[in-house]
């Protein structure tokens, strides 16, 4: 337990749950041991001080606000979001989804950083971008998966679920979308689903927050809460 939230050791690596707000929280991962140290060039604030608890049981973590629960898989790291109902809002894959594949840029070692999470049968995606004094929005569902598009580099999804993620990396990002068979061992027994994937050309990490709504206005306000990218963010 820390100040703000949870650190949970995994192998390999670390995994950190941040309470940013009762409805906001920020998910970091490193193949490291200890997390590493991060220049915020797009997270100007800090976490707000609201209630929240944790429950560590003999399969999982929950991490518990006012509004919402995060539930750490123990054994594989990965992370389900709940309701207050603990209706589910939005999974990682069930083997935590994370991939952090070494590369060499520019004589430094780093990293290409992929995040993996489920999404159901019917749920609708759209990419948010800010441009100076206007944003813009594109259906990703229109395109399985979607080519690498500038509509990205404010790398915001909004789900017709009435959530958010936010995908705090400043290098080329694409997020794409596929359906896969529920076949093999990433699939959930008898349940197909689709996949949607961040992927960064360089990180030291993975790190994102999960905006809670449900209502998206209020999954839109809580963007402008976290992030530093100048410009209006609204929906046309």
């Amino acid at each position: 337990k820390q100040r703000n939230g949870i650190l949970v050791h995994l192998r390999p690596g670390c995994l950190t749950l941040t309470v940013w707000d009762s409805d906001i929280l920020r998910i970091r991962y490193s193949p490291a041991d200890a997390m590493p140290v991060k220049q915020e060039r797009t997270v100007p604030g800090s976490p707000h001080a609201v209630r929240w608890a944790v429950r560590d049981e003999e399969k999982a973590i929950y991490l518990s606000t006012d509004r919402l629960t995060a539930r750490v898989n123990k054994q594989t790291g990965a992370i389900s979001f709940l309701d207050v109902a603990r209706h589910a809002i939005l999974r990682e894959l069930p083997t935590g989804g994370r991939t952090m594949t070494p590369v060499t840029v520019k004589a430094k070692q780093t990293y290409e950083t992929v995040q993996v999470f489920t999404s159901p049968p019917g749920e609708k995606l759209y990419a948010v971008a800010k441009y100076s004094r206007r944003s813009e929005h594109t259906d990703v569902n229109r395109t399985r998966p979607t080519p690498p598009n500038p509509l990205l580099d404010a790398s915001l999804i909004i789900s017709n679920m009435g959530y958010g993620l936010f995908w705090n990396n400043v290098s080329v990002t694409n997020f794409d979308t596929a359906e896969t068979p529920s076949v093999g061992k990433d699939a959930p027994r008898h349940e197909p689903y689709h996949r949607k994937t961040f992927r960064s050309a360089i990180g030291n990490d993975i790190d994102y927050f999960f905006l809670y709504g449900p209502e998206l206005d209020r999954v839109l306000a809580e963007y402008d809460t976290v992030s530093n990218i100048t410009g209006e963010t609204r929906l046309e």
